[in-house]
């Protein structure tokens, strides 16, 4: 039984049903290559999402920041200021800038969100106009510059 089973080892049928090693390295070249396209491509998803939630709490950050201001009983007064503000774990930095417009009852707000102290590279931005809540009256009536 031993020749009959050394026979069938070395048949012609048996010997060609494995793979080269030309072709298992081929194999492995194309199946590196695709995961390395498909590595890449979750790392800029991740990026892109971490971009994107950056944005959405800076814009909740001016929001809050511009809300807070609208509810103020005071006239804002014209200048900058800058704020540190918590949310979402990490430290935002805001800069506020009033400015005056045309219009004596009027200031425009700008809100300014940034991750960085130098405020460079801005996350958000969001302005706003802001009406007088007691506007200067000239003989009884609203004073408006035409």
């Amino acid at each position: 039984m031993n020749l009959m089973m050394l026979k069938f080892r070395f048949n012609k049928k048996h010997r060609n049903k494995g793979f080269t090693l030309l072709e298992v390295l081929a194999a492995l070249a194309v199946i590196a290559i695709g995961l390395t396209a498909l590595f890449s491509a979750l790392s800029q998803g991740t990026r892109l999402a971490s971009r994107v939630e950056e944005r959405m709490i800076g814009n909740w950050v001016a929001s809050n920041t511009m809300t807070e201001l609208k509810a103020l009983s005071s006239w804002p007064q014209v200048g900058q200021k800058s704020l540190d503000v918590q949310m979402a774990g990490r430290i935002w930095y805001v800069n506020q800038n009033i400015k005056p417009t045309e219009d004596e009852n009027i200031r425009r707000i700008e809100v300014n969100v940034s991750l960085d102290k130098s405020g460079k590279y801005l996350t958000a931005s969001l302005y706003s106009y802001f009406l007088n809540p007691k506007p200067k009256l000239v003989d009884d009536e609203l004073q408006f510059n035409n």
